[in-house]
């Protein structure tokens, strides 16, 4: 395709310069001269290159990230394009950004996507090219013609390639529905809606899927994908009912950070997040007031720099600088977090359960959470516990437990930070059963303790290792353990007979491991008994040694790699420190020791 037409001119911004290099090479014109520079205070400068006067000019520049800086770009074109005379300004907008307030949701609420029209035809544009706005209602805000085209034919000719049967189009909410219906009657399938609804106040959010989806291929169609935490609530709730695949497509794949780098990859594993203090509408802004540093990742920087807090501090620092997470690049640990809720996305799925100024726990890692630290005020070098001031995002998927009034805080958040052990060994151990315990003497392994002897009775044996004597005698002050034994385990050889001479020769039939320190694979292993099971809830495990390791022993256990998930695991930890005194008081004694001896667990 060719236009010869000398007054049709195509200029664009920073905002996607190879999709308007795209379009000018389809046509077949040369992009318009354009230069855009920069005031040293920031201010944008666009200095056109040539003439366009009496010229039809079209300007493609989505407003997009960073939307604020794009729109700026596009509105300082439009008024130079019109102070040059040009005869009229078509502006491309793919994206429009500030779509998403259309409407006062809740009093004083502005409605930006109006003001963002005003501001363009204000610039001096004459017509609007948009794809797919968020609501119909915003060409309605504007004086100028608009035109609006869709990005559903596209996506309906991708599903019609796949030739699929037995489709099922699904609308993640009431406002999608239209969308829904249009694709679903493109490709002669039936339609479904997602209705997010709460029973009653303080009642987590419950998803009503309207229509039948089991056993069909689910088709999930939104005008835009920002954070996923929408799109990821509808693909759980359709997976609960039985879909038997699930597709999601959109046109406007926004994909927000947290993730900076690489793009594209999950928080966990990325390296770098945006931890900009911004609350998205799935989210919860947190003020943070003290960290808990998983013990694998505290012990590791310990070990690298030394026992001094101020050196501590920094470390922890330059990782969080460095990453916007604490996620410690050697353990590939993080830890939780304590703070008050500042602010909730409308659309975050537990909004009842909780309010701005409560005070909580995260019970995700701070491995995934983008985490930003203005001070760290003091570190407890014992508990691995951090007291400091900073903001976190916690995402829609994200678990938290609001504080208990009647625990301290800071045993709530020791508690908070190891409550996954005792859940995981509430779900293990059986009555009448040997256990083994490695690391007893922590928090994760005193939890473990107490949660396993009421698990398996007066008839069961619960046998607790430690390395130091003075844990080993907070375990005997709890006394939950039949016996407590000093043995370093990362000796394979002396753990396993130190373990048969407590027992006359009998092996454990559940061996759980919450020692902080790598290396102890091996001995878990050789002191359980044959098809036994062996709990790993340590970050300091290695999959590779305890997998090589029961091959190389001809060891036939199972092996459960540690979950610091279990439905309901707060409620139960605190539970345990509620109604067992000794505990509360040996948690108590340990976070008041002062630092000195000895690592966290």
């Amino acid at each position: 395709m060719s236009f010869s037409d000398p007054k049709l001119k195509l200029f664009t911004g920073n905002a996607n310069p190879e999709l308007a290099r795209e379009i000018a090479h389809h046509i077949g014109i040369d992009l318009g001269v354009m230069q855009i520079a920069r005031f040293r205070d920031g201010e944008i400068q666009i200095k056109l290159g040539e003439s366009v006067r009496g010229c039809n000019v079209f300007v493609v520049q989505p407003t997009s990230a960073p939307v604020n800086e794009h729109l700026m770009e596009l509105l300082v074109t439009v008024d130079a394009l019109k102070r040059a005379s040009a005869k009229s300004i078509n502006v491309v907008l793919p994206y429009y950004g500030y779509a998403r307030q259309d409407r006062k949701a809740r009093a004083r609420d502005p409605i930006t996507a109006k003001l963002v029209a005003d501001l363009i035809q204000t610039a001096g544009a004459s017509r609007v090219i948009c794809m797919d706005l968020h609501a119909g209602q915003i060409q309605g805000f504007f004086n100028i013609p608009l035109d609006h085209l869709v990005g559903m034919p596209i996506l309906a000719r991708y599903f019609e390639h796949k030739n699929m049967e037995n489709v099922v189009v699904v609308s993640p909410d009431l406002g999608g529905v239209t969308r829904a219906r249009q694709l679903a009657e493109r490709l002669g399938a039936t339609l479904a809606i997602i209705d997010k609804r709460r029973p009653e106040p303080n009642v987590s959010e419950v998803m009503n899927i309207i229509g039948d989806v089991r056993g069909r291929h689910a088709i999930l169609i939104d005008d835009i994908i920002d954070t996923g935490g929408t799109i990821a609530l509808a693909a759980e709730a359709l997976r609960e009912q039985g879909a038997a695949s699930i597709y999601a497509c959109c046109t406007h794949a926004v994909l927000s950070p947290p993730v900076l780098e690489p793009r594209g990859a999950m928080p966990q594993p990325a390296w770098r997040l945006d931890a900009t203090a911004v609350c998205s509408e799935d989210e919860v802004l947190i003020d943070v007031s003290a960290l808990n540093v998983d013990a694998a990742s505290f012990q590791q920087i310990i070990a690298d720099v030394g026992r001094d807090e101020h050196a501590v501090s920094e470390r922890i620092l330059s990782i969080i600088r460095e990453r916007g997470k604490l996620h410690n690049p050697v353990t590939g640990s993080g830890g939780m977090l304590l703070g008050t809720v500042r602010e909730i996305g409308v659309n975050y799925e537990n909004r009842a359960a909780i309010a701005p100024g409560d005070r909580i726990a995260t019970l995700v890692s701070l491995s995934l959470t983008p985490l930003h630290i203005e001070a760290i005020h003091s570190i407890h070098l014992d508990t691995g516990q951090v007291v400091c001031s900073g903001t976190a995002v916690l995402f829609s998927s994200g678990l938290l437990a609001r504080l208990p009034s009647d625990l301290p805080e800071a045993l709530a958040l020791a508690v908070c930070d190891v409550c996954g052990a005792p859940a995981q060994v509430a779900r293990i151990c059986q009555p009448g059963q040997t256990v083994a315990i490695f690391g007893g003497g922590g928090k994760s392994g005193m939890l473990s303790a107490v949660q396993a002897r009421r698990k398996i009775g007066e008839a069961g044996r619960l046998i607790a290792f430690e390395t130091a004597e003075k844990s080993a005698q907070a375990l005997r002050e709890l006394g939950c353990a039949d016996h407590v034994v000093l043995a370093d385990a990362r000796d394979p050889v002396q753990t396993l007979n130190a373990m048969m001479n407590v027992t006359d020769g009998v092996l454990a039939d559940v061996t759980i491991n919450c020692v902080s320190a790598p290396g102890t694979e091996l001995a878990s292993i050789l002191v359980t008994r044959t098809r036994g099971l062996v709990y790993f809830f340590s970050m300091a495990t290695s999959f590779t040694a305890a997998a090589l390791g029961a091959e190389g022993v001809g060891k036939d256990v199972d092996m459960l790699i540690g979950n610091g998930y279990a439905e309901g695991h707060a409620e139960l930890a605190f539970e345990l420190v509620r109604n067992e005194p000794k505990l509360q008081a040996v948690f108590a004694a340990k976070l008041a020791q002062p630092t000195g001896g000895g690592t966290p667990q």
